[in-house]
């Protein structure tokens, strides 16, 4: 991983990535090898399904799912200089800081409130409409914003935060952005009453913030904590519009009315570096810059949201230059982008990413399967992981064996992949009480005095490419050991909202880390259930008490080995079936500047693409 880790760097291009490819290559089986443990698997699994009476017809591994290898070091389109360069001070002019950029959504905000984040287009929208207290930098560490915050300091024993905010500080239509719009803010982030999920564990942590004039606040922490400036990552919304007094009696919520859906979809003011000029439903959204902007100039003169979740007709656009930028799926970034329709308009960007795909099970006990340690385990050693990494990530992506990635301060590298193994799936299983019928191969338990099967429902994202295949294969495996699964592709904000109603029994979904790993407590902290983001209904005693102390634990070497042991424990208990860790894998035009590759990909950070810039053509 340290090999991978250097191609972190934004300018190390195809030569840090050869080395990262071959790297992996010294660690990674021949490919004659790799052929021969897949026909020993196959006949395991054809043998394992006889004796089991999974159902007929099931068939083993084909060779044709097996890809030609993928090596980043030798694609002559990845990762070239020039897409790094920065904005040229000494040389404005060689910008176009007059044209419009395109850029793909790949789905459909549901709030431009941001407030109310919970899709990937709500985050690109945020980011670029309002500014807060703090943001994310490349390294992805939380730090004061300069465009709006003039000191930041922390008390001695770092229970209280004092910011003395810049002066002259403006919304988009012009009122005052003040201490007590600040104020107002963390209030509705902590309020039962406003549904939010995201921003809500960053804004408990704090007691309380006083108002001391409207340049200067002081922030209460609930405890000492070595994280202050996290809990101030929660967005910052203009009082003067939000703080209502008869649209709140009548709609708490912030999100269900009228007078809200009108502030947070057509006239939203906010302080960002651009402005919402319009929002085409299912279709596009543009913005252009603001030009009272207190920080950097934005050098677009628009930016324009093209809503696209098919990911190929996505691509077809960009061949097209109808976009700029585009987020591929690791199939089109390495096998469908070496074609001259590519070739002639792009380049593609690649870096590990501090993101996991993973399969979250509803332990909560509101469907009979996944309470019980065992079957999670069982459901673990049905899933093939070097198989999906070769088939269905082309060796894009990396192994993962929790919510921490390989290289980050807080990951234990001496945690194994649990093994493809069915027959020790079919062992726990039975041993859970899920017993294979003879007659038809399907494993069944009693429960509630009725007679269930083994078949569930795993629910997607519309957007989620790199799940299907996956989920295919997983469905093969499970059916030799006679389980069964079906799949709902839903649209992410419908989605979303069943997830908020726990009406789900699993989830294919994506998990996005950052430089401090207690973001995850809201993922696995039995007091994130129900009302916040621990969907699953997860509950361990000793999890919990880790998540609290590394939570308080000022001394960094003793918070990592808590958290190493959150990763071991999280993994014993397999709340989620960790997939793998990401990669970041876009496209570019070949006239875009300035981008950054971070551990979260290309952008939720700063400068992110308000550093893009584009080269003005020869005359």
């Amino acid at each position: 991983m340290r090999a991978c880790r250097q191609c972190l760097s934004r300018r190390r291009g195809p030569r840090g990535l050869a080395a990262a490819a071959r790297a992996r290559r010294r660690r990674q089986p021949s490919r004659l090898s790799s052929a021969c443990a897949a026909a020993a698997l196959l006949l395991a699994g054809l043998s394992l399904a006889g004796c089991l009476g999974a159902p007929p017809g099931v068939g083993g591994t084909a060779a044709a799912d097996v890809p030609p290898g993928y090596d980043p070091g030798a694609d002559p389109l990845l990762n070239p200089p020039q897409l790094f360069a920065p904005f040229p001070h000494q040389e404005p002019e060689r910008a176009d800081l007059d044209g419009t950029l395109l850029r793909h959504a790949v789905d459909t905000p549901t709030s431009l409130n941001p407030m109310f984040l919970t899709t990937g287009a709500d985050s690109l929208l945020s980011e670029l409409l309002f500014d807060g207290l703090v943001y994310q930098n490349p390294s992805v560490e939380a730090v004061p914003n300069p465009v709006t915050v003039e000191e930041m300091r922390f008390s001695e024993d770092r229970r209280t935060t004092r910011i003395r905010l810049r002066d002259g500080l403006r919304w988009h239509d012009g009122r005052p952005w003040t201490a007590h719009d600040v104020r107002f803010s963390w209030q509705v982030a902590i309020d039962p009453r406003v549904p939010i999920a995201y921003w809500r564990g960053f804004a408990e942590q704090i007691a309380d913030i006083e108002v001391i004039d409207h340049r200067t606040l002081v922030v209460t922490h609930q405890r000492p904590t070595p994280i202050a400036t996290e809990h101030l990552r929660f967005p910052i919304i203009p009082r003067h519009v939000w703080d209502h007094p008869q649209e709140r009696a009548k709609d708490p919520t912030l999100r269900a009315s009228a007078y809200h859906n009108h502030w947070a979809r057509e006239q939203v003011v906010g302080s960002g570096p651009y402005r919402l000029v319009r929002w085409v439903p299912g279709d596009r959204l543009i913005v252009e810059r603001w030009e009272d902007y207190p920080g950097e100039r934005a050098r677009f003169a628009r930016q324009i949201f093209k809503i696209q979740p098919d990911r190929n007709t996505a691509l077809l656009l960009f061949k097209k230059r109808q976009l700029d930028e585009v987020w591929l799926t690791v199939q089109q970034f390495a096998v469908l982008t070496g074609d001259r329709g590519f070739r002639q308009v792009g380049v593609k960007a690649w870096a590990p990413r501090r993101m996991i795909g993973y399969i979250s099970w509803n332990v909560s006990g509101s469907n009979p399967f996944f309470s019980d340690r065992r079957v999670r385990r069982a459901m673990a050693h049905a899933y093939d992981l070097e198989r999906m990494l070769r088939v269905v990530t082309h060796n894009v992506y990396l192994p993962s064996t929790g919510p921490f990635e390989p290289g980050h301060w807080s990951h234990d590298p001496s945690i194994a992949p649990i093994p493809y193994d069915l027959e020790e799936a079919a062992r726990l299983l039975e041993e859970a009480g899920w017993r294979l019928d003879p007659d038809d191969g399907w494993r069944y338990r009693e429960v509630g005095g009725r007679r269930v099967r083994f078949d569930f429902e795993v629910l997607l994202y519309q957007t989620y490419d790199d799940a299907i295949r996956m989920l295919d294969i997983y469905r093969d495996a499970l059916r030799r050991i006679g389980v069964s699964f079906q799949t709902r592709k839903m649209e992410n904000a419908a989605l979303v909202e069943r997830l908020r109603k726990r009406e789900f029994q699993a989830l294919a979904g994506v998990g996005a880390g950052y430089a401090d790993p207690d973001i995850w407590r809201d993922s696995f902290h039995s007091s994130a259930w129900p009302s916040g983001q621990n969907y699953t209904g997860f509950a361990d005693e000793r999890v919990d008490d880790l998540f609290d102390r590394a939570r308080d634990e000022l001394d960094f070497e003793r918070r990592a080995a808590l958290y190493r042991e959150v990763q071991a424990a999280l993994y014993d208990q397999q709340p989620y079936l960790f997939l793998w860790t990401y990669a970041t894998t876009w496209g570019f035009a070949q006239d875009l500047r300035g981008v950054t590759l971070s551990p979260v990909g290309v952008s939720r950070f700063r400068p992110g693409p308000r550093a893009w810039w584009r080269e003005r053509a020869a005359s």
